[in-house]
Order: structure tokens, then sequence, then C-alpha cells
């Protein structure tokens, strides 16, 4: 009877024992857990905050100079032609306004009539 008592005891123990070992594990492994949900939450933060700035970048871009231009090639020959004219009569402006600086006062009336012609042309490039 007091071998059977002995050997319950041990046994006890030892079963006692592996639960102890098993809720150190069993608590490693939460602690374990804990951190990688903390960090998975961290990363999904900063994934949405990224998609955030990216839906905000292309809304800046949509409507600029930038999106117009791009959008050159399917705007038609009129919206080509637009952006064609306001190069094309600001540079001629440009020389005009040189040339009359340069003393000829002849030149005077037609780098006005071409600068208006040009912001007429990028007015309407940039509303059509």
């Amino acid at each position: 009877m007091e071998l059977a008592k002995e050997t319950a005891a041990r046994n006890a123990k030892q079963s006692q024992d592996r639960m102890d070992v098993e809720q150190e594990r069993l608590a490693a492994a939460e602690a374990n857990m804990r951190k990688l949900l903390e960090k998975v939450n961290q990363e999904t933060k900063n994934v949405e905050m990224a998609i955030e700035d990216l839906r905000q970048a292309q809304v800046d871009i949509q409507g600029g100079v930038d999106d117009k231009l791009t959008s050159l090639k399917s705007g038609g020959i009129i919206k080509q032609a637009t952006l064609v004219g306001t190069l094309l009569f600001s540079v001629r402006s440009l020389a005009e306004g040189v040339v009359y600086l340069g003393g000829d006062a002849t030149h005077l009336m037609p780098a006005v009539v071409q600068g208006v012609i040009a912001v007429v042309c990028l007015i309407a490039f940039l509303f059509l």
C-alpha cells in the first residue's frame, strides 16, 4: 500500500510537472501570437495608409496639366491643335517682343496679337 501511494504521488508529480511545462509553452506561444498579431495590425495600417496616399495622388494627378498632356492623343485633333497653337504663338510672340525691345516699334502690335492668341489657345487646351 505504501508503494502504491509513492507511485501515485510520483505519477501525480510527473503529471503536474508536465502540465507546468505545457502551461509555460502555452504562455510563450500566446506571447508570440500577440506579438505576431500586433505586427500584422501595424502592417495592415501601413498598407491602408499607402493605399490612401495612392488614392490621393491619383486625385491630385487627375485634372492637372500632366493629365492633360497624357490624354493628348485621346483628346483628338482639336486638343492637339490647341497645344501646338499655344506653343507656336508663344514662341512667335516672344520673338516679336525681342525685336520690339531691340528698337523696331512696328513689331509691338504683332507681339501683342500673337500673345493673346497663345493665351486663347492655352485656355482652350485646358478646358477641352
